[in-house]
C-alpha cells in the first residue's frame, strides 16, 4: 500500500471510531502537538564505525512509544510489521505508522550526487570527519537531512489536527531510561504559545562556528544545534522546511555534505529570526519543554 492510499485508509479509520464517516474535520487544536519521528534500517549494524544494530534502534525506538503521546511513525512495512507483532502491548491509539519506502523519501532524490561528492579529493581533502557517518554513508545523509520532509508530509496530513509538530529521533536518549522517567502522555506543552519560530536546543554558542565557513563539515567538533529534537507552529517549520531545501541544494553545489546538525546552523545564520534557540543539552527536551 503506497503512503497516499495508507493515509486515506487511517483518516476513514479514524472517523469510523468516532461514528462519523462523511467528511474529515481539517480544523486544528490551537495549543497542541504531534511528535514525528522515522525509524529506518539503514544497514548500521555492518558499519565498521558507530556500528549499532537495527533491533539495537527498536529498543531505543520502544521509549518513544511509552511517551503515550500522539505520534506520527514514519518507517518501512517491515518496520511496522515488526513492532505490531513483537510489542503490541506499547500500541495505542495515538500512533499511527506513515509507511514510506525509504527509496520514496524526498532527500533520496539526491542519492547519485550526494555519492558522487563524498568521493570527490575536495571533499575528502583535510576531512577530520570521514570515519563519522556523514563522511561514508549515503543513506545516513539521507535519512538525517529529510527530519523536515517527514514533519512537511505529517503536517500535509495532520491526522491529529495539531497545530504544532516536533521531530522527536527514534532514538531519542540511547535508551537512557532517566532520560524517560515520569514523562508519559509527554506533550512540549512550554512550546505551543510559540507561532512564528522552530525550538532547536542549543549545546554552544552559535559565534564560535562562523569562523569555519562551509567548511565546518570538515571540523570534528560538538555541533550548535542537535537535531534530536525541534520543531514548532507548523507554519514556522513549512517555513523552515523551504529554507533547508534551498541551503542543503546550495551546499551541494560547494561540494559540501553533512548531516543535519549543521545544515540547521548554516540556516540558523541566514534566517535567524526563524529559531528559538534554548540552552541545554543533548537529551533535555522533556525537562526544558514539558
Amino acid at each position: 500500500m503506497d503512503l497516499a492510499i495508507h493515509l486515506i485508509f487511517l483518516c476513514l479509520c479514524k472517523e469510523a471510531a468516532s461514528g462519523d464517516v462523511s467528511i474529515k474535520d481539517t480544523r486544528y487544536n490551537e495549543n497542541s502537538a504531534t511528535l514525528v519521528t522515522a525509524i529506518y534500517d539503514i544497514g548500521r549494524g555492518n558499519w565498521n564505525n558507530w556500528k549499532r544494530s537495527f533491533m539495537t534502534y527498536i529498543q531505543y525506538f520502544l521509549h518513544i512509544l511509552k511517551l503515550n503521546a500522539k505520534l506520527v511513525v514514519f518507517c518501512e512495512k517491515s518496520t511496522e510489521k515488526l513492532i505490531r507483532k513483537q510489542y503490541s502491548e506499547l500500541i495505542h491509539s495515538n500512533i499511527v505508522f506513515m509507511v514510506k519506502r525509504f527509496s520514496k523519501i524526498e532527500f533520496n532524490r539526491y542519492r547519485q550526487i550526494i555519492y558522487n561528492v563524498i568521493e570527490t579529493d575536495e571533499f575528502k581533502e583535510n576531512n577530520t570527519m570521514l570515519q563519522n557517518p556523514e563522511g561514508f554513508s549515503v543513506d545516513y545523509i539521507i535519512l538525517t537531512n529529510n527530519k523536515l520532509s517527514f514533519l512537511k508530509d505529517a503536517i500535509e496530513v495532520n491526522i491529529f489536527n495539531t497545530s504544532h509538530f516536533f521531530w522527536i529521533d527514534g532514538g531519542y536518549g540511547h535508551g537512557d531510561e532517566h532520560i524517560f522517567h515520569n514523562v508519559q502522555g509527554w506533550t512540549p506543552s512550554k512550546l505551543l504559545a510559540l507561532n512564528k519560530t522552530v525550538t532547536f536546543i542549543q549545546l554552544h554558542g552559535t559565534e564560535m562556528y562562523k569562523k569555519y565557513g562551509i567548511r565546518l563539515h570538515k571540523e570534528s567538533i560538538d555541533p550548535a544545534l542537535p537535531g534530536g529534537f525541534c520543531g514548532g507552529h507548523q507554519s514556522a517549520v513549512l517555513e523552515l522546511y523551504h529554507l533547508y531545501n534551498k541551503k542543503f541544494r546550495s551546499l551541494l553545489i560547494e561540494n559540501v555534505l553533512d548531516d543535519d546538525q549543521n545544515v540547521f546552523l548554516f540556516c540558523y545564520f541566514e534566517t535567524p529570526r526563524l529559531f528559538n534557540l534554548v540552552k541545554g543539552s543533548w537529551f533535555d527536551a522533556f525537562k526544558l519543554f514539558g
